[in-house]
């Protein structure tokens, strides 16, 4: 585990210098990989996307127009609509998520009661070889078709429907990685 610890936690620097990792989840990281157990491989702490696809879902082809690791606002969302141009146009809401690097099964096992116990249910061991990998998850998401080939299927009104609950699955979100930090 040390062998990649060291190499995997000096590219999260790279990476939270450059600012491509979302502020909210960085005090969790920190504790997480100050622990001689664990260290964090991927994480988010929850997104709002608004983003265009295929029919058949193919990720290639997926492209996000606006993403957002907060709540957001009506006009953000809409400035994001504007730029669809083809194929399915989607409002998601993304769960809080964490990938750790266990030292053994008991870390892991240890680990995952306490993500259980913050709200990350669908939390799991993903891999045990070459080394035991963790997957943290959160249930709140969403995901929403509201447009196709560059046409807003839905109104205002709808959409600001959705951006209230969005904005509650991420105040839920940020609630379960603090307390997450606390157990």
């Amino acid at each position: 585990m040390k062998n990649m610890k060291t190499p995997t936690l000096r590219k999260l620097e790279t990476f939270i210098e450059k600012g491509e990792v979302d502020k909210e989840i960085i005090p969790l990281l920190n504790l997480i990989n100050k622990n001689q157990y664990y260290y964090t491989t991927s994480s988010c702490s929850g997104r709002v996307v608004v983003a265009e696809s295929r029919p058949d879902d193919n990720k290639k082809e997926f492209m996000f127009l606006g993403k957002w690791h907060r709540k957001v606002k009506l006009n953000e969302v809409l400035e994001a609509v504007k730029k669809h141009e083809k194929n399915i146009l989607w409002f998601r809401v993304d769960p809080v998520i964490l990938h750790v690097c266990c030292k053994d099964m008991k870390s892991a096992d240890n680990l995952l009661k306490t993500a259980i116990k913050s709200g990350l249910k669908r939390s799991g061991i993903y891999q045990i070889k070459p080394r035991v990998m963790a997957e943290l998850i959160g249930v709140d998401m969403l995901s929403a078709p509201i447009g196709e080939n560059g046409k807003l299927l839905v109104n205002e009104d709808y959409l600001a429907y959705l951006i209230e609950i969005a904005n509650g699955k991420m105040e839920k979100n940020h609630k379960k990685i603090e307390k997450f930090m606390e157990l």
